[in-house]
């Protein structure tokens, strides 16, 4: 009845339970191993679910990103007073916990655009995303995002813009004449006067040309070569003097560092071209160094605005050749694009340059704008310096080259 009892009988003839064998020490340990595992797999499992209903902390991250947003901004010629930060805010929500900051900035003085291109351009490499908010007539808004959270708002508050100019009160009396129908001559028309924007490139070497060139009007374009020995310094010099900056990249251009050519793949372009602008800092569009070659190969231009547009930069065509292409090629990329209507100093006789200068003037009243190209030459400054105040007695506006392009 019920189980066998194993016995072993003793030597005096006793008997006693005979030892039940234990099982295999290996058994143990991986028994053991099992129930250890399965326990970390569940709470790992459990820590994961808790992972994911936690928000992501953004905090330090945001207050970061906002400093750069000043000082962007301060880097940018706008005076620490123009600059009105506010408190940062904490927001929470389930999938997020971050600050939101506000600025309102007073932009007179600087180009809005140009703000605009440089802030968009920084941020970017942060993984921020600036994005345009509401606008009125003197305030641009921008919403900039991290991760989907928007963490900072600026504004930008813009100078009214001025009345439309009148020439002279004989073109007053005559407009008011022809509504009263007293004459037979039409009304002109009233409206922006004409506009002339000029570039000087092949700047960034610096010494005393660079420095009497920072004494001509402001409302002038620096175009610097990335690969001039004092590039960076002479871009902020510039920028500091409220000039626009502008990237003179070499084209075909062997001998310049930097170059591109039509064989340029479009990972290599964008490279060379965050390189470049890394040495014109402050730079919010570029024109062509040489390049007759590259600006009329059709492929070649549809690569390089590719990786332009995602820059947000203009370009200006300094027209190497009369076959370029550039400007359908910029327009079909959807990037603003001007194009060179005057070389002032092919020769540098001041002669030649005035005479230029005059064929400026010229296509600028005929047109209602016009770009000229000029050099940092001492004779191109000194003739500049004298003829720069004719415009304003031709009803002409000088203005900078983000201002004339389309």
């Amino acid at each position: 009845m019920g189980g066998l009892l194993m016995v072993k009988e003793t030597s005096n003839g006793a008997t006693r339970p005979a030892k039940q064998p234990l099982p295999n020490s290996w058994v143990i340990v991986v028994a053991g191993l099992a129930v250890c595992a399965a326990a970390g797999v569940l709470l790992a499992i459990v820590v994961n679910q808790h992972l994911k209903t936690r928000p992501v902390n953004l905090r330090d991250e945001t207050l970061e990103r906002a400093g750069q947003i000043e000082e962007v901004f301060r880097s940018n010629l706008i005076k620490p007073e123009q600059i009105r930060r506010a408190e940062p805010q904490l927001v929470e929500t389930e999938k997020a916990l971050w600050y939101f900051t506000s600025f309102d900035v007073e932009a007179e003085g600087a180009a809005p655009e140009g703000l605009v291109t440089v802030l968009d351009r920084e941020m970017v490499r942060g993984q921020v995303s600036v994005a345009a908010g509401e606008a009125s007539g003197t305030v641009r808004q921008l919403d900039l995002s991290l991760g989907g959270c928007k963490f900072a708002e600026v504004r930008l508050h813009l100078p009214p813009p001025p009345p439309p100019p009148i020439a002279d009160d004989d073109s007053v009396l005559i407009n008011l004449m022809a509504l009263a129908g007293l004459c037979e001559t039409e009304s002109p028309a009233l409206g922006q006067p004409p506009r002339v924007a000029i570039i000087l490139d092949d700047g960034g070497y610096g010494g005393p040309v660079t420095d009497a060139v920072l004494k001509l009007d402001p409302r002038l374009t620096l175009s610097i070569l990335p690969g001039a020995p004092d590039a960076a310094e002479t871009a902020r010099r510039a920028g500091e003097a409220h000039f626009e900056v502008m990237l003179h990249l070499p084209m075909e251009s062997p001998e310049d560092p930097g170059w591109i050519s039509t064989s340029t793949p479009p990972e290599e372009m964008a490279r060379l071209l965050v390189e470049a602008l890394d040495r014109v800092p402050g730079a919010v569009g570029i024109n062509n160094h040489m390049g007759s070659i590259f600006c009329t190969d059709e492929q070649a231009l549809a690569r390089f605005f590719d990786v332009v547009k995602t820059r947000k930069l203009f370009f200006i065509d300094s027209r190497t050749t009369h076959e370029t292409k550039i400007p359908q090629a910029a327009r079909q990329a959807g990037v603003g694009v001007g194009e060179r209507k005057v070389f002032l100093d092919n020769d540098g006789d001041d002669g030649e340059i005035r005479e230029q200068f005059d064929r400026l003037v010229q296509f600028a009243l005929e047109n209602g704008t016009a770009i000229g190209i000029g050099h940092f030459r001492p004779g191109t400054v000194d003739a500049l310096g004298r003829l720069l105040p004719e415009l304003e007695k031709h009803g002409i506006s000088l203005v900078h080259a983000s201002q004339v392009v389309q």
